[in-house]
């Protein structure tokens, strides 16, 4: 087989049969028009003429100095050397792979170009992500100096809050994910940690916090007239720029790039199902919960070794600092436990009544028919009714002072019983406030928590007063109610008789 010829050209190199033909303005390549034009009659005769003459003057080729212009493509006089014979010796034969290196080193060849080309794409995507928006470290630089207190989801800047937020009309524009309602209101901040080699620090950071697009598209309501809007993905994520989310960084502890405790872990998977939109068995538009904004600027490291003496078991400690955001539509979930996990880590912005307890007596007088203590059982256990129950259990109580009036003389543990109803008979808020918290916004109003039940409320529980006297059959519970009436009764005399002597006082 022939050695193929090749051609230098602004192309690159070319191989090919015939390099004189591949040379030629159209190359290969050329439409039939344009090389019947090349080929005309006056155009053959004049090449007739020329090879005329040239076979006059020159030496019949040999079989190795056609291959040898044929790969060379110049004639054998241009060697400027002659053999003994009068022939001049052919070239040296050059390997494709050589004369493609050759031509590269001088700026032709497709291969030079291509690498050289690629090599800049990949420079300029990698200098693309390395550089910093000073515009973006600006704006996440005030946000922090000042987080907003009510925000909007889309642009993270601080908003006005709807007069009908806390509406039930509101309630159901959310519902309807209506764009006047896309605003969220700051509750607390949360910490996230989370271990990784300090080789890859840098790496793991800009993949968690890169750019998430941004998403807006028309809802279809129930009337097929008007429409709400989503502004999030389907990670339930509004567009961002150097911002860490919860997403990546749940996939970041599945898949090894960071490792966390199980705590972080746990966190992330609550945080995770209050973010990502999921309508099944709900009554409104698939829309995120939760919005949590961890700016990459809220972020800090530290290094630390887990032996002193192995330098390969070394790791930076990186600290995120999460600020949740809660959005109408959370307050309607009931006895949810993501919202407990969750709620469990937040740390308030602002103050917090918190639930009202009443002490117990060391050691206990009162046995409870379960075994088991209460600390010992699942997690989810407290959060179940039996749970909720078996912590209001009282296993004793101080003793009460015996009322006037009664003609039987009461126990020990019948006066404790006595003081434990009458307390909670005088709680400030009632009986609700065992179970609820009550929590300020930022940016003014309240909202009501109850850690026992992980729900969450815009409106004042109800003040509820009294209790459940479950004592043991024959223990007296018919003389401690009796104690309970003439008690209170001799209490608001005392009261009574307190205030008007105030008055006289003050006249």
């Amino acid at each position: 087989m022939e050695e193929s010829g090749y051609v230098a050209s602004d192309e690159g190199v070319n191989f090919c049969e015939d390099s004189r033909r591949q040379s030629s303005p159209m190359g290969r390549g050329g439409s039939a028009q344009q090389s019947r034009g090349r080929r005309s009659p006056a155009g053959r005769a004049g090449r007739r003429a020329k090879n005329n003459a040239r076979s006059a003057t020159e030496t019949p080729p040999t079989k190795k100095g056609k291959q040898a212009k044929r790969g060379g493509g110049k004639k054998l006089e241009d060697n400027g050397e002659k053999e003994e014979g009068g022939s001049a010796p052919p070239p040296a034969k050059k390997g494709k792979r050589k004369l493609e290196e050759e031509l590269g080193a001088k700026g032709f060849g497709k291969s030079a170009r291509r690498s050289s080309s690629v090599g800049t794409g990949a420079a300029k995507k990698r200098s693309k992500a390395d550089t910093v928006d000073p515009k973006v470290v600006k704006f996440w630089a005030g946000w922090l100096a000042n987080p907003p207190q009510t925000m909007a989801m889309t642009t993270h800047l601080n908003c006005a809050l709807p007069e009908m937020w806390a509406t039930e009309e509101g309630a159901k524009y959310a519902s309807d994910c209506r764009e006047e309602m896309d605003v969220c209101r700051l509750i607390g901040t949360t910490t996230l940690q989370f271990q990784v080699s300090p080789e890859k620090r840098e790496e793991v950071l800009r993949k968690l916090s890169a750019d998430v697009k941004a998403v807006r598209r028309d809802v279809k309501l129930n009337n097929m007239v008007e429409t709400g809007v989503q502004t999030w993905n389907s990670e339930g994520e509004p567009g961002s720029s150097r911002c860490i989310t919860i997403k990546r960084l749940l996939d970041a502890c599945e898949e090894g790039d960071v490792v966390a405790n199980e705590e972080c872990k746990t966190l992330l998977a609550a945080l995770h199902d209050l973010i990502k939109p999921d309508a099944a068995g709900l009554p409104w538009k698939p829309q995120p919960l939760l919005r949590v904004v961890c700016p990459l600027q809220a972020t800090s490291s530290s290094s630390s070794s887990s032996s002193a003496a192995t330098a390969s078991s070394s790791s930076d400690t990186v600290t995120v600092t999460a600020f949740v955001y809660i959005r109408r539509l959370l307050f309607f979930l009931i006895a949810y436990p993501p919202i407990r996990k969750v709620m469990r880590h937040v740390t308030p912005s602002a103050p917090v009544r918190p639930t009202v307890s009443l002490p117990a007596l060391d050691p206990p007088l009162f046995l409870s028919h379960d075994s088991f203590e209460l600390n010992a059982q699942p997690p989810d256990y407290r959060f179940s009714l039996q749970g909720i129950m078996k912590s209001q259990e009282h296993p004793g109580y101080r003793r009460a002072v015996e009322p006037e009036g009664l003609n039987l003389r009461m126990k020990d543990y019948q006066l404790q019983t006595l003081q434990w109803m009458l307390d909670r008979e005088a709680l400030e808020h009632g009986l609700n406030s065992l179970f609820w918290e009550e929590r300020q916004f930022p940016g003014g109003g309240v909202f009501y928590y109850a850690p026992a039940l992980g729900e969450l409320r815009l409106e004042r529980p109800s003040d509820i007063r009294g209790g459940i006297l479950s004592e043991e059959m024959g223990l007296g519970k018919t003389l401690e109610i009796l104690s309970l009436i003439l008690a209170a009764k001799q209490q608001k005399q005392k009261q009574q008789q307190q205030q008007r002597r105030r008055l006289e006082q003050a006249g």
